[in-house]
């Protein structure tokens, strides 16, 4: 009777443990997955309804699905992602969902100059990724509906930048 309730004890343990494991920061699931290889195959980060008519592109669409559907530990992971435009979605989402650790991911992310092309008002935009980074924490950004930086905090991190 106790060998029975031990394996079942660690039987339940390791169903835990595998359902934690599941929801890690270095697996995607299969929906977040499929999205994200599709939107890392389109070379612009859309940051606005700039389809006809207004209507939103699709890939902002796939933004979207991203930010609603994606968790917080999925979009950390998919802030080092090898696409730059996963990586600037990635952070903009966390941003907007207030992620409580924003300004340290800013910080690990100030490096990260790559060039980025964002559409924005039909106007095609180069920028490196950490300014894009910077830019969706600025108060000014119209883009942004959560976290923002102080504008003492936004001289720190630009100084760190190196400009």
């Amino acid at each position: 009777m106790n060998k029975l309730i031990l394996t079942l004890g660690l039987f339940h343990w390791q169903a835990l443990l595998s359902i934690g494991y599941a929801q890690s920061a270095t697996e995607l699931r299969t929906s977040i997955a499929d999205t994200v290889s599709i939107m890392g195959e389109y070379e612009f980060v859309d940051m606005d309804a700039i389809g006809p008519g207004g209507t939103a592109t699709t890939q902002l669409n796939r933004f979207i699905y991203l930010l609603e559907n994606a968790t917080i530990e999925e979009l950390l992971t998919l802030t080092n992602h090898n696409m730059r435009n996963v990586r600037a979605y990635a952070f903009w989402s966390l941003a907007i969902k207030r992620h409580n650790n924003i300004k340290q991911v800013l910080e690990s992310k100030l490096t990260d100059n790559k060039l980025i092309r964002c559409r924005l008002n039909c106007t095609n935009i180069t920028m490196p990724l950490n300014r894009f980074y910077l830019s969706v924490l600025s108060p000014e950004s119209k883009f942004m509906h959560g976290t923002t930086l102080t504008q003492a905090e936004i001289l720190e991190f630009q100084s760190k930048m190196g400009k």
